[in-house]
């Protein structure tokens, strides 16, 4: 009888034990499913985060790359505008250019027909001479000397424009 006193209070007892161990066990297991569901969140949490960070760089890399293409398309905008002005600059100054060489050309062929008719007019004045001796040496000296032909004066344009 004692024998299983002993044996029911041993097993009792190992009952009580395992009993005990189980609770212990199960609160443990609370305590780390708890632990799990927390650790779960912050995860959750954290990928949320992150994939709301990888949106917001894309959309900063999007933005950063569309500024680059505005920048890249402004200088060469501004590049295409000074070449027009260099080709406006070089197109003005050929202009001037060859309004100076005909002006020049016009003066030129302007003081030659003056020239020729300077000489025309001295040989038709010789032929009057010889045809009318009569008339006097000192009235054809003194229109020679009144007909003075030679280069014109300057104009207030060649006096403003540079050659």
């Amino acid at each position: 009888n004692n024998n299983n006193n002993n044996n029911n209070n041993n097993n009792a007892d190992t009952a009580a034990a395992r009993e005990a161990q189980n609770a212990a066990n199960s609160e443990e297991i609370d305590a780390i499913r708890l632990e799990y569901l927390r650790q779960r969140e912050l995860l959750m949490t954290v990928l949320r985060k992150s994939a709301k960070m990888e949106d917001k760089m894309t959309v900063l890399t999007d933005d950063l790359t569309r500024k680059d293409v505005i920048i890249h398309h402004l200088r060469q905008e501004v590049l295409t505008a000074q070449n027009e002005a260099q080709l406006q600059v070089q197109h003005y100054e050929q202009q001037q250019q060859t309004l100076h060489q005909q002006h020049q050309t016009q003066q030129l062929q302007q003081l030659q027909q003056l020239q020729e008719l300077q000489r025309l007019l001295e040989q038709q004045q010789l032929l009057q001479l010889q045809a009318h001796p009569s008339v006097a040496a000192d009235d054809l000296l003194h229109e020679q000397t009144s007909i003075h032909i030679g280069p014109p004066p300057p104009t207030a344009a060649e006096d403003i424009l540079p050659r």
